[in-house]
């Protein structure tokens, strides 16, 4: 196996801090590297007719070590949340991720 191929496979997540206003300005992280099979998650939930943004909060937040902060069962909860700061999180895993709002936003309408 070749080395660029271990050190490729092994490559710790982008972490990309949002500071939270409403929370107090806590900062909650972003995973700026979503694996593969999410970001085709995130992809197949928003041509769905609902909001992804609890999801795209799950699927991506991280604490400063890069340890997720919520986990499915955590869905409710959120979806009880501040909507503007679930919202404000949702919007940077998408840009930190390669993935326009917009477009997220057009393939829901199509």
């Amino acid at each position: 196996m070749s080395a660029l191929r271990d050190q490729f496979l092994a490559a710790a997540p982008k972490l990309v801090p949002v500071e939270c206003p409403k929370l107090g300005g806590l900062t909650v992280y972003v995973n700026g590297s979503m694996k593969v099979a999410d970001r085709l998650h995130v992809s197949k939930l928003s041509q769905a007719d609902e909001d992804i943004s609890v999801k795209l909060v799950i699927l991506a937040a991280r604490d400063e070590s890069g340890a997720p902060l919520f986990t499915p069962e955590d869905e409710a909860a959120l979806a009880e949340a501040d909507g503007e700061e679930v919202q404000r999180i949702a919007l940077a895993a998408l840009r930190a991720n390669g993935m326009a709002a917009g477009s997220v936003e057009a393939a829901r309408k199509n």
